[in-house]
């Protein structure tokens, strides 16, 4: 897997960049995954579509075995859509650090959270406290 090698780079990046300009920034590597989001549910979720050869199972174990944080095109079409039909904007940069702050979460659909716990991984919905701190007016 490339991207545990990404972050390494990226935190060499961002540690000489911080120390030359006094800062405290912070960098999260997110995999952004497209296609049928039914094929990222949790194997146990009677929605999805990846439960043939145990491809669900098997990306999940791969997903917490390397620390991968995972987020679906479709949550940020979601995340757009409700911009414009809202005229306020839901800020990744804000929620994003506040859902992965809970190192339970593997990864952010449109449906909501997905947990692990132990070796099942789940969907929950996101704290509606956490989508309320992230929203801002255009302004």
């Amino acid at each position: 897997l490339q991207m545990p090698s990404y972050q390494t780079v990226i935190d060499s990046l961002l540690e000489r960049h911080n120390a030359v300009h006094r800062e405290q920034k912070q960098a999260r590597l997110l995999l952004v995954v497209g296609g049928r989001e039914s094929d990222l549910l949790p194997e146990r979720h009677p929605e999805c579509t990846a439960r043939s050869g145990d491809r669900s199972a098997r990306f999940y174990r791969e997903i917490a075995a390397n620390r991968i944080r995972f987020i679906s095109a479709q949550l940020l079409w979601a995340m757009a859509a409700y911009s414009l039909l809202g005229g306020r904007r839901i800020c990744w940069d804000l929620l994003f650090p506040q859902v992965f702050g809970n190192p339970s979460v593997l990864g952010i659909l449109s449906g909501g959270r997905v947990v692990r716990s132990g070796e099942q991984a789940s969907l929950e919905p996101i704290p509606p406290a956490a989508v309320d701190r992230s929203v801002r007016g255009f302004f």
